[in-house]
Order: structure tokens, then sequence, then C-alpha cells
């Protein structure tokens, strides 16, 4: 009974991100379409590690995951529009089925 539509970012590792974009002012995205689930929780650790003084400890598990492997997107760089084109297309058709 409920639907959400709209855009859709997604970073180009597909990792969210958590930068501090001036001194002690934070600024968390890029959760790739799973924002309604981590924007919240993401905010809380960052707001309980601002808290206590540990905000040198925010940008750890970022920086683990900024290691690993992005693979490329399918179809390369020709490909890519008319197979996201595609996909979309179908996911959308399968949505209303």
């Amino acid at each position: 009974t409920h639907a959400w539509g709209g855009t859709l970012a997604v970073t180009q590792n597909r990792l969210p991100f958590i930068r501090e974009v001036e001194r002690n002012i934070f600024a968390i995205g890029g959760f790739s379409g799973q924002g309604v689930a981590l924007a919240p929780f993401a905010g809380r650790v960052v707001a309980e590690a601002l808290l206590a003084g540990r905000e040198h400890a925010l940008a750890a598990p970022y920086r683990i995951m900024s290691g690993f492997a992005c693979p490329p997107f399918p179809g390369g760089r020709l490909l890519r529009a008319p197979i996201l084109t595609l996909a979309m297309t179908w996911f959308a058709l399968r949505d209303r089925l």
C-alpha cells in the first residue's frame, strides 16, 4: 500500500562517506539507496562519537571500506547507459506487476 519514487544517487564505490567539511561540522551521505535505514543509525553513531570527544575515530571504518575493490559497472563505457536504462525499465515493470 506504500511506495516511494524518485531519483537515487549512488557513490562510485557504492559506500557511504563521512567528511569533516569544516572544523566540527560533519557531513554524512552516499547511502546509495539505503539511507532510510542507515542514515539515522549513522547520525547517531557520529553524534555519540562527537559528544564523547572521539571524532578522530569516525573516519576509521570508512578508511577500511575505501580499500575494498570496486568492480566496474557492467558493459563498460559504451554499454553502460543502455544497460542501466534496460535494468531500470525492467525493475519498474516488475514493480507494477
